[in-house]
């Protein structure tokens, strides 16, 4: 009974149970809709790559999931909005982007809230999610491959900038993974 508008401008909500009796309803977060290939639907969320961030809209209350994470700038330069290429998998939301230096791609999780960036040197120029037999499928050059599939990758992760209130010397540091081995590396100054 309800239809999300992305625009250019203000999302706008569609609601109603017949063309004669609609309402048209001004999203609550103003977030222009950077690529129409962005859009993905599922969880009862629209979620879509604004200027600002990963946008998520809901007639109950939405929000800009990045915006923690990245100011408009970092955004903007790092991802380039307009590139992104998006599905969903999992109940997560994959993102694929070319920043005209490097591609990449991104992964929202909407159980856990967690946001993983990663480059790559595959940028598909298409996506399918096949709900019959559960899988995510890319094009990539005239090939379309199975995605999350084949050998594990090497992953670096880094956190942001931690500043203390005053000097601490660490005394241990404990990494929960589901594979070994890891290195775990602490940068002060």
């Amino acid at each position: 009974t309800t239809l999300a508008v992305l625009t250019k401008g203000t999302p706008y909500f569609i609601q109603g149970s017949h063309p004669d009796s609609v309402v048209v309803v001004k999203s609550d977060l103003e977030q222009a809709c950077s690529s129409k290939r962005s859009i993905v639907s599922f969880n009862n969320s629209v979620f879509y790559c604004s200027p600002d961030g990963l946008i998520a809209l809901t007639p109950s209350g939405s929000r800009n999931i990045t915006d923690s994470m990245f100011t408009k700038e970092q955004w903007q330069d790092l991802i380039d909005p307009t590139s992104v290429i998006a599905d969903h998998y999992e109940s997560r939301y994959v993102g694929f982007y070319n920043n005209g230096t490097e591609s990449g791609s991104f992964i929202f999780d909407t159980i856990s809230n967690a946001f993983v960036l990663s480059t790559s040197t595959d940028n598909p120029d298409a996506t399918f999610q096949s709900l019959r037999n559960d899988k995510l499928y890319v094009a990539i050059d005239g090939n379309v491959k199975e995605w999350d599939a084949g050998a594990d990758l090497t992953y670096t992760w880094r956190s942001k900038i931690f500043p203390m209130a005053k000097p601490i010397s660490m005394a241990c540091a404990q990494v929960e993974a589901e594979d070994y081995p890891v290195t775990a590396k602490i940068y002060a100054d």
